[in-house]
C-alpha cells in the first residue's frame, strides 16, 4: 500500500498529476463515447451526432475514441492495482460500515489511501465492462435484436 505524500504546510497529495491526467482522459473519452454511442444507437438521439461533427464523423471516431478510453482505463488499472487490493484493514472498515453511514468518522478504522467501498467500485467496473461486452456480442449475433 502506498504511503501518503505529505507536502509542505502539512497538506497531503492524494493524487499525482499523472493520475489526474489519465483520469481526465478516461472521463472525457467516456462522455464522448456515451453521447456518440447513443447517437449511433437510436434515431431518438441522432441530434447528438450533430454536436459531435455529424453522423459520418461520429461513426468514424467512435472506435478510435473507444481505444483511447480502453487504454486510459488500462493505464489507471496499472497505476492503482496495488492500492486496490482488499486487505484486513478493508475487512475491518466493512465491519464498521454502520459508523460510516451515521457519519461517526471517529469510530471508523483507518482505511489507507482508498477505503473498501472505493476498492469494490474499482473492481466492479471491469466485471461490468465484461458483462456489457458479452451482452453486446449476444445482441449483435441475434437477428431479433
Amino acid at each position: 500500500m502506498e504511503e501518503a505524500r505529505v507536502l509542505p504546510g502539512g497538506r497531503i497529495l492524494r493524487y499525482t498529476f499523472k493520475e489526474r491526467f489519465i483520469h481526465w482522459i478516461a472521463g472525457i473519452s467516456y462522455v464522448y463515447l456515451l453521447l456518440n454511442g447513443l447517437a449511433l444507437w437510436s434515431p431518438v438521439f441522432w441530434w447528438m451526432a450533430a454536436l459531435l461533427g455529424g453522423g459520418p464523423v461520429a461513426r468514424l471516431t467512435h472506435p478510435w475514441v473507444g481505444l483511447i478510453f480502453f487504454a486510459s482505463v488500462l493505464w489507471m488499472y496499472r497505476l492503482w492495482d496495488k492500492d486496490m487490493r482488499i486487505t484486513d484493514e478493508d475487512r475491518a472498515w466493512n465491519k464498521a460500515l454502520g459508523h460510516y453511514v451515521r457519519h461517526e468518522d471517529e469510530s471508523m478504522p483507518p482505511a489507507g489511501r482508498f477505503n473498501a467501498g472505493q476498492k469494490y467500485l474499482f473492481w466492479a467496473w471491469p466485471c461490468l465492462a465484461v458483462s456489457l461486452a458479452f451482452s453486446l456480442t449476444i445482441c449483435a449475433s441475434d437477428p431479433k435484436w
